[in-house]
Protein backbone atom coordinates (compact mmCIF):
# COMPACT_ATOMS: atom_id res chain seq x y z
CA UNK A 1 0.00 0.00 0.00
CA UNK A 2 1.90 3.43 -1.08
CA UNK A 3 1.03 7.18 -1.95
CA UNK A 4 -0.76 6.41 -4.92
CA UNK A 5 -3.32 3.34 -3.17
CA UNK A 6 -6.56 4.87 -1.79
CA UNK A 7 -5.69 4.76 2.34
CA UNK A 8 -6.85 6.28 4.93
CA UNK A 9 -5.55 9.90 6.78
CA UNK A 10 -3.03 10.37 8.94
CA UNK A 11 -0.33 12.89 10.06
CA UNK A 12 2.38 15.30 9.15
CA UNK A 13 5.88 14.88 10.56
CA UNK A 14 9.82 15.01 9.94
CA UNK A 15 13.54 14.32 11.10
CA UNK A 16 12.92 10.70 12.21
CA UNK A 17 15.15 9.79 14.60
CA UNK A 18 16.60 6.07 14.05
CA UNK A 19 14.44 3.21 15.98
CA UNK A 20 15.45 1.19 18.91
CA UNK A 21 14.08 -1.34 20.78
CA UNK A 22 14.53 0.60 24.14
CA UNK A 23 11.11 2.43 25.14
CA UNK A 24 11.33 5.14 27.51
CA UNK A 25 9.73 8.16 28.43
CA UNK A 26 9.03 10.45 25.23
CA UNK A 27 8.64 8.02 23.02
CA UNK A 28 6.22 6.45 21.08
CA UNK A 29 5.36 2.68 22.04
CA UNK A 30 3.77 0.24 19.95
CA UNK A 31 0.33 -1.41 20.45
CA UNK A 32 0.33 -5.40 21.37
CA UNK A 33 -1.26 -7.14 18.87
CA UNK A 34 -1.09 -4.92 15.85
CA UNK A 35 2.79 -5.25 15.66
CA UNK A 36 2.51 -6.06 11.95
CA UNK A 37 1.53 -5.10 8.77
CA UNK A 38 -0.27 -1.07 7.54
CA UNK A 39 -3.04 1.22 9.36
CA UNK A 40 -5.78 2.34 6.58
CA UNK A 41 -7.77 4.02 8.90
CA UNK A 42 -9.26 5.01 12.57
CA UNK A 43 -12.01 5.82 14.39
CA UNK A 44 -13.07 6.34 18.10
CA UNK A 45 -16.17 5.56 20.38
CA UNK A 46 -16.64 6.32 23.88
CA UNK A 47 -15.66 3.12 25.19
CA UNK A 48 -13.04 1.99 22.36
CA UNK A 49 -10.37 2.69 19.44
CA UNK A 50 -10.87 0.86 16.74
CA UNK A 51 -8.45 0.57 13.66
CA UNK A 52 -9.06 -0.75 10.04
CA UNK A 53 -6.43 -2.48 8.05
CA UNK A 54 -6.12 -3.33 4.66
CA UNK A 55 -5.53 -6.99 4.69
CA UNK A 56 -6.68 -8.18 8.25
CA UNK A 57 -9.64 -6.55 9.03
CA UNK A 58 -10.59 -4.44 12.40
CA UNK A 59 -8.92 -3.77 15.59
CA UNK A 60 -10.57 -2.94 18.91
CA UNK A 61 -8.47 -1.52 21.71
CA UNK A 62 -10.02 -0.51 25.20
CA UNK A 63 -6.95 0.43 26.67
CA UNK A 64 -5.94 3.91 25.19
CA UNK A 65 -4.11 1.79 22.33
CA UNK A 66 -1.88 -0.24 24.26
CA UNK A 67 -3.30 -3.44 23.21
CA UNK A 68 -5.52 -4.46 20.17
CA UNK A 69 -7.85 -7.55 19.30
CA UNK A 70 -9.07 -8.66 16.03
CA UNK A 71 -12.91 -8.28 15.65
CA UNK A 72 -14.21 -9.78 12.12
CA UNK A 73 -17.24 -11.67 13.14
CA UNK A 74 -19.71 -11.45 10.19
CA UNK A 75 -17.09 -8.79 8.40
CA UNK A 76 -17.32 -10.43 4.60
CA UNK A 77 -14.14 -8.22 3.83
CA UNK A 78 -10.35 -7.81 5.37
CA UNK A 79 -9.36 -5.12 3.20
CA UNK A 80 -11.21 -2.16 5.44
CA UNK A 81 -10.92 1.86 3.70
CA UNK A 82 -12.62 3.43 6.42
CA UNK A 83 -14.04 3.56 9.92
CA UNK A 84 -16.86 5.53 11.83
CA UNK A 85 -18.45 5.24 15.11
CA UNK A 86 -21.67 7.06 16.16
CA UNK A 87 -25.32 6.63 17.22
CA UNK A 88 -24.68 3.03 18.92
CA UNK A 89 -22.91 2.12 15.58
CA UNK A 90 -19.47 1.05 14.30
CA UNK A 91 -19.38 1.24 10.19
CA UNK A 92 -16.61 -0.15 8.26
CA UNK A 93 -16.10 0.51 4.88
CA UNK A 94 -14.55 -1.93 2.38
CA UNK A 95 -12.45 -1.74 -1.09
CA UNK A 96 -14.87 -3.46 -3.21
CA UNK A 97 -17.50 -5.08 -0.50
CA UNK A 98 -19.08 -1.86 0.56
CA UNK A 99 -20.55 -0.89 4.18
CA UNK A 100 -20.58 -3.29 7.40
CA UNK A 101 -22.34 -2.59 10.04
CA UNK A 102 -21.77 -3.61 14.23
CA UNK A 103 -24.59 -2.61 16.95
CA UNK A 104 -22.15 -4.61 19.52
CA UNK A 105 -18.74 -2.54 19.42
CA UNK A 106 -17.71 -4.73 16.66
CA UNK A 107 -18.46 -8.25 18.33
CA UNK A 108 -20.26 -9.36 15.12
CA UNK A 109 -20.89 -7.47 11.62
CA UNK A 110 -23.83 -7.28 9.31
CA UNK A 111 -23.67 -6.41 5.78
CA UNK A 112 -25.83 -2.71 5.18
CA UNK A 113 -25.08 -1.58 1.27
CA UNK A 114 -28.56 -1.42 0.00
CA UNK A 115 -28.41 1.88 -2.75
CA UNK A 116 -25.28 1.60 -2.93
CA UNK A 117 -24.31 1.90 -6.61
CA UNK A 118 -20.49 1.59 -5.66
CA UNK A 119 -18.88 -1.08 -3.14
CA UNK A 120 -15.41 0.76 -2.81
CA UNK A 121 -16.11 3.02 0.67
CA UNK A 122 -13.11 5.74 0.74
CA UNK A 123 -14.60 7.77 4.15
CA UNK A 124 -17.51 7.51 6.18
CA UNK A 125 -19.35 9.66 8.64
CA UNK A 126 -21.85 10.05 11.34
CA UNK A 127 -24.03 13.18 11.94
CA UNK A 128 -26.63 12.82 14.54
CA UNK A 129 -28.36 9.56 13.24
CA UNK A 130 -27.53 9.98 9.72
CA UNK A 131 -24.37 7.86 7.68
CA UNK A 132 -22.57 9.15 5.37
CA UNK A 133 -20.31 7.61 2.67
CA UNK A 134 -17.89 8.63 0.31
CA UNK A 135 -17.69 6.81 -3.02
CA UNK A 136 -16.12 6.76 -6.77
CA UNK A 137 -20.33 7.85 -7.50
CA UNK A 138 -20.24 10.93 -4.84
CA UNK A 139 -21.34 10.59 -1.21
CA UNK A 140 -24.34 8.38 -0.40
CA UNK A 141 -26.69 8.71 3.12
CA UNK A 142 -28.73 6.35 5.28
CA UNK A 143 -31.31 7.52 7.71
CA UNK A 144 -32.18 3.97 8.84
CA UNK A 145 -28.88 3.08 10.13
CA UNK A 146 -27.63 1.30 7.12
CA UNK A 147 -30.33 0.06 6.12
CA UNK A 148 -30.90 1.84 2.77
CA UNK A 149 -28.79 4.20 0.85
CA UNK A 150 -29.48 7.09 -1.34
CA UNK A 151 -27.40 9.35 -3.45
CA UNK A 152 -27.09 12.26 -1.91
CA UNK A 153 -23.83 14.63 -3.94
CA UNK A 154 -25.63 17.25 -6.14
CA UNK A 155 -23.12 19.79 -6.56
CA UNK A 156 -20.14 17.78 -6.07
CA UNK A 157 -18.42 17.32 -9.47
CA UNK A 158 -17.67 13.62 -10.41
CA UNK A 159 -14.64 12.30 -8.32
CA UNK A 160 -13.74 10.02 -5.48
CA UNK A 161 -14.72 11.52 -1.87
CA UNK A 162 -12.22 10.68 -0.23
CA UNK A 163 -12.83 12.00 3.25
CA UNK A 164 -15.89 12.95 5.20
CA UNK A 165 -15.79 15.19 8.26
CA UNK A 166 -18.87 16.67 10.37
CA UNK A 167 -17.60 20.01 12.30
CA UNK A 168 -19.96 22.15 14.24
CA UNK A 169 -23.02 20.34 12.32
CA UNK A 170 -21.62 20.94 8.89
CA UNK A 171 -20.38 18.27 6.55
CA UNK A 172 -17.56 18.88 5.07
CA UNK A 173 -16.11 16.69 2.22
CA UNK A 174 -12.97 16.04 0.42
CA UNK A 175 -12.15 14.60 -2.98
CA UNK A 176 -9.39 13.63 -5.49
CA UNK A 177 -9.54 16.30 -8.39
CA UNK A 178 -12.09 18.47 -7.60
CA UNK A 179 -11.66 20.04 -4.20
CA UNK A 180 -13.73 20.49 -1.00
CA UNK A 181 -17.57 21.05 -0.74
CA UNK A 182 -19.45 21.53 2.41
CA UNK A 183 -22.92 21.21 3.24
CA UNK A 184 -25.97 21.62 6.35
CA UNK A 185 -28.28 19.81 4.28
CA UNK A 186 -26.74 17.16 2.05
CA UNK A 187 -30.48 16.68 0.43
CA UNK A 188 -30.08 20.42 -0.65
CA UNK A 189 -27.09 19.96 -2.19
CA UNK A 190 -23.56 20.81 -2.16
CA UNK A 191 -20.98 24.14 -1.85
CA UNK A 192 -17.65 24.24 -3.43
CA UNK A 193 -14.94 25.24 -0.63
CA UNK A 194 -12.22 25.01 -2.78
CA UNK A 195 -11.32 28.88 -2.97
CA UNK A 196 -7.34 29.16 -2.45
CA UNK A 197 -7.06 25.58 -2.46
CA UNK A 198 -4.02 24.86 -4.92
CA UNK A 199 -3.99 21.54 -4.65
CA UNK A 200 -7.63 19.52 -5.45
CA UNK A 201 -6.74 16.38 -3.71
CA UNK A 202 -7.96 16.54 -0.05
CA UNK A 203 -7.43 13.89 2.33
CA UNK A 204 -7.73 14.91 6.00
CA UNK A 205 -9.98 17.99 7.86
CA UNK A 206 -9.58 19.20 11.69
CA UNK A 207 -10.68 22.24 13.51
CA UNK A 208 -8.76 23.56 15.79
CA UNK A 209 -9.50 26.44 17.95
CA UNK A 210 -11.49 29.01 15.30
CA UNK A 211 -9.55 27.72 12.36
CA UNK A 212 -10.49 24.78 10.08
CA UNK A 213 -7.19 22.81 8.63
CA UNK A 214 -7.09 20.64 5.73
CA UNK A 215 -4.53 18.22 4.34
CA UNK A 216 -4.26 18.10 0.95
CA UNK A 217 -1.38 16.53 -1.78
CA UNK A 218 0.40 19.57 -1.87
CA UNK A 219 0.36 20.44 1.74
CA UNK A 220 -1.22 21.74 4.51
CA UNK A 221 -4.15 24.77 4.17
CA UNK A 222 -5.83 26.97 6.88
CA UNK A 223 -9.21 28.50 6.32
CA UNK A 224 -10.72 31.27 9.03
CA UNK A 225 -14.17 31.15 7.72
CA UNK A 226 -15.05 27.23 7.54
CA UNK A 227 -13.66 26.77 3.65
CA UNK A 228 -15.28 29.44 1.97
CA UNK A 229 -11.22 31.05 1.33
CA UNK A 230 -8.19 28.47 2.05
CA UNK A 231 -4.68 29.78 2.38
CA UNK A 232 -1.32 27.15 2.15
CA UNK A 233 0.47 27.22 5.66
CA UNK A 234 4.07 27.28 4.53
CA UNK A 235 4.87 30.14 6.28
CA UNK A 236 7.85 30.86 8.65
CA UNK A 237 8.16 33.86 10.70
CA UNK A 238 10.89 32.69 13.32
CA UNK A 239 14.59 32.15 13.67
CA UNK A 240 14.36 28.42 14.79
CA UNK A 241 11.55 27.06 12.50
CA UNK A 242 11.98 26.49 8.40
CA UNK A 243 8.78 26.64 6.42
CA UNK A 244 6.01 23.51 6.99
CA UNK A 245 7.31 22.28 3.33
CA UNK A 246 11.09 22.78 3.61
CA UNK A 247 10.34 20.06 6.16
CA UNK A 248 8.64 18.27 4.23
CA UNK A 249 10.14 15.04 2.61
CA UNK A 250 6.52 15.14 0.61
CA UNK A 251 4.52 17.32 0.65
CA UNK A 252 0.81 14.92 1.34
CA UNK A 253 -0.72 15.23 4.18
CA UNK A 254 -2.61 11.85 5.32
CA UNK A 255 -4.29 12.56 8.57
CA UNK A 256 -4.87 15.16 10.90
CA UNK A 257 -5.99 15.92 14.76
CA UNK A 258 -6.76 17.97 16.80
CA UNK A 259 -6.15 18.78 20.68
CA UNK A 260 -6.92 21.78 22.63
CA UNK A 261 -4.62 24.15 20.38
CA UNK A 262 -2.29 21.48 19.24
CA UNK A 263 -2.73 20.20 15.66
CA UNK A 264 -1.11 17.02 14.62
CA UNK A 265 -0.36 16.14 11.63
CA UNK A 266 1.24 12.93 10.03
CA UNK A 267 2.36 12.38 6.59
CA UNK A 268 4.08 10.32 3.92
CA UNK A 269 7.95 10.07 4.61
CA UNK A 270 8.17 11.95 7.58
CA UNK A 271 6.45 10.87 10.28
CA UNK A 272 4.27 13.32 12.93
CA UNK A 273 4.28 16.97 13.33
CA UNK A 274 2.46 19.31 16.20
CA UNK A 275 2.24 22.61 15.87
CA UNK A 276 0.00 24.81 19.04
CA UNK A 277 0.28 28.60 17.47
CA UNK A 278 -2.17 27.31 14.25
CA UNK A 279 1.04 26.40 12.08
CA UNK A 280 2.93 29.23 12.70
CA UNK A 281 6.05 26.72 13.99
CA UNK A 282 6.05 23.20 14.14
CA UNK A 283 8.07 20.79 15.64
CA UNK A 284 8.86 17.00 15.16
CA UNK A 285 7.29 14.13 17.86
CA UNK A 286 9.08 11.04 16.40
CA UNK A 287 11.13 9.82 18.95
CA UNK A 288 10.58 6.00 19.01
CA UNK A 289 8.21 5.69 15.79
CA UNK A 290 9.80 3.27 13.55
CA UNK A 291 8.22 4.24 10.11
CA UNK A 292 8.25 7.79 8.48
CA UNK A 293 5.00 7.30 6.72
CA UNK A 294 1.82 7.61 8.79
CA UNK A 295 -1.66 7.18 7.52
CA UNK A 296 -3.67 7.61 10.16
CA UNK A 297 -3.45 9.41 13.84
CA UNK A 298 -6.77 9.90 16.04
CA UNK A 299 -6.46 11.42 19.73
CA UNK A 300 -8.57 10.25 22.99
CA UNK A 301 -7.60 13.10 24.99
CA UNK A 302 -5.06 11.06 26.78
CA UNK A 303 -2.98 9.32 24.10
CA UNK A 304 -2.39 10.36 20.11
CA UNK A 305 -3.11 6.79 17.97
CA UNK A 306 -0.59 6.89 14.65
CA UNK A 307 -0.88 4.27 12.28
CA UNK A 308 2.10 3.73 10.03
CA UNK A 309 2.73 2.06 6.61
CA UNK A 310 4.29 -1.69 7.14
CA UNK A 311 4.57 -1.40 11.19
CA UNK A 312 1.43 -1.58 12.91
CA UNK A 313 0.41 0.82 15.57
CA UNK A 314 1.75 3.24 17.93
CA UNK A 315 0.66 5.49 20.69
CA UNK A 316 2.51 8.73 22.48
CA UNK A 317 1.40 10.79 25.59
CA UNK A 318 -0.42 13.77 24.44
CA UNK A 319 1.03 15.22 27.44
CA UNK A 320 4.54 14.71 26.38
CA UNK A 321 4.63 16.31 23.11
CA UNK A 322 4.39 20.08 23.39
CA UNK A 323 5.87 22.24 20.98
CA UNK A 324 8.20 24.73 22.07
CA UNK A 325 8.34 28.70 21.37
CA UNK A 326 10.54 29.25 18.56
CA UNK A 327 11.38 32.59 20.03
CA UNK A 328 14.22 32.35 22.50
CA UNK A 329 14.52 34.56 26.01
CA UNK A 330 10.52 35.16 26.08
CA UNK A 331 9.82 32.82 29.21
CA UNK A 332 9.18 34.45 33.00
CA UNK A 333 8.08 37.73 34.07
CA UNK A 334 10.82 40.16 32.29
CA UNK A 335 9.39 38.48 28.75
CA UNK A 336 8.96 40.12 25.52
CA UNK A 337 4.85 39.83 25.76
CA UNK A 338 2.92 40.34 22.10
CA UNK A 339 -0.81 40.24 22.81
CA UNK A 340 -3.85 39.08 20.33
CA UNK A 341 -4.89 41.68 18.23
CA UNK A 342 -8.14 42.89 18.98
CA UNK A 343 -10.73 43.13 17.80
CA UNK A 344 -9.77 39.98 15.73
CA UNK A 345 -11.04 39.49 12.87
CA UNK A 346 -11.20 43.11 12.09
CA UNK A 347 -12.28 45.77 9.18
CA UNK A 348 -10.51 47.83 8.84
CA UNK A 349 -8.73 49.01 12.42
CA UNK A 350 -7.23 46.86 15.24
CA UNK A 351 -5.45 47.32 18.06
CA UNK A 352 -2.37 45.66 19.44
CA UNK A 353 -0.87 45.66 22.75
CA UNK A 354 2.77 44.42 23.47
CA UNK A 355 4.98 44.50 26.84
CA UNK A 356 8.74 45.28 26.24
CA UNK A 357 11.04 43.83 29.50
CA UNK A 358 13.56 46.67 28.99
CA UNK A 359 13.75 49.78 26.47
CA UNK A 360 14.91 48.79 23.21
CA UNK A 361 14.55 49.23 19.45
CA UNK A 362 11.45 47.77 18.63
CA UNK A 363 9.69 46.88 14.71
CA UNK A 364 6.09 45.23 14.20
CA UNK A 365 6.00 44.18 10.68
CA UNK A 366 2.68 42.48 9.32
CA UNK A 367 3.32 38.91 7.00
CA UNK A 368 0.91 37.57 4.68
CA UNK A 369 0.72 33.91 3.85
CA UNK A 370 3.45 34.02 1.81
CA UNK A 371 5.44 35.44 4.64
CA UNK A 372 6.28 38.47 2.65
CA UNK A 373 6.02 41.76 4.48
CA UNK A 374 2.80 43.76 3.45
CA UNK A 375 3.02 46.41 5.80
CA UNK A 376 5.39 48.41 8.54
CA UNK A 377 3.38 49.30 11.58
CA UNK A 378 5.94 50.34 13.50
CA UNK A 379 9.84 50.89 14.01
CA UNK A 380 11.41 52.92 16.62
CA UNK A 381 12.97 53.52 20.48
CA UNK A 382 10.44 52.51 22.84
CA UNK A 383 10.97 52.47 27.14
CA UNK A 384 10.03 49.28 29.12
CA UNK A 385 6.55 48.90 29.69
CA UNK A 386 3.31 48.12 27.93
CA UNK A 387 2.49 49.69 25.07
CA UNK A 388 -0.42 49.32 21.98
CA UNK A 389 -0.68 50.35 18.39
CA UNK A 390 -3.88 51.04 16.39
CA UNK A 391 -3.29 48.92 12.85
CA UNK A 392 -5.07 50.45 9.84
CA UNK A 393 -5.40 47.58 7.60
CA UNK A 394 -7.66 49.63 4.85
CA UNK A 395 -5.54 49.19 1.61
CA UNK A 396 -5.09 45.49 2.27
CA UNK A 397 -7.50 42.28 0.63
CA UNK A 398 -9.70 40.16 3.22
CA UNK A 399 -7.44 37.72 4.33
CA UNK A 400 -5.28 35.84 7.14
CA UNK A 401 -1.95 37.85 8.06
CA UNK A 402 0.73 37.18 10.43
CA UNK A 403 2.10 40.14 12.97
CA UNK A 404 5.57 40.29 14.59
CA UNK A 405 7.17 42.08 16.94
CA UNK A 406 10.90 41.67 17.54
CA UNK A 407 13.16 43.55 19.81
CA UNK A 408 17.00 42.51 20.28
CA UNK A 409 17.06 38.99 19.75
CA UNK A 410 13.77 38.62 20.49
CA UNK A 411 10.48 37.75 18.76
CA UNK A 412 6.97 37.31 19.12
CA UNK A 413 4.20 36.37 16.13
CA UNK A 414 0.36 36.10 16.18
CA UNK A 415 -2.30 35.41 13.52
CA UNK A 416 -4.62 38.33 12.54
CA UNK A 417 -7.67 37.66 10.38
CA UNK A 418 -8.80 41.18 7.82
CA UNK A 419 -12.64 40.47 6.96
CA UNK A 420 -13.89 42.85 4.49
Amino acid sequence: MGKSGTTSWAMLGVLLLPWAPHIGRGQWTQGTGLEMGSISCLARSATALYAGTPDQGVFRSVDSGATWTPINNGLGSRTIASLAAGSGCLLAGTYGSGVFLSSNEGESWVAASDGLSDLHIYSLAVRDTVFYAGTVNGVFESDDRGRLWELSSKGITGSTVRVLACIDSILFAGTLGAGAFFTRNPGAGWTSASSGLSNPNVQSFAACGTYLFAGTYGGLFISDNAGLAWYPVNISLSRDSPPLNAVLKDKTVFALAAHGTRLFIGSWLTGVLLTSNFGISWTTVNAGLPEVSVYAIITDGTYLIAGTYGSGIWRRPIAEMNAPSPDPGTAGPAALTLEQNYPNPFNPKTTIRYRLPAASQVSLFLYNTLGQQVAEILRRYEDAGDHEVQFDGSGLASGIYFYQLSSGTRTQTRRAVLVR
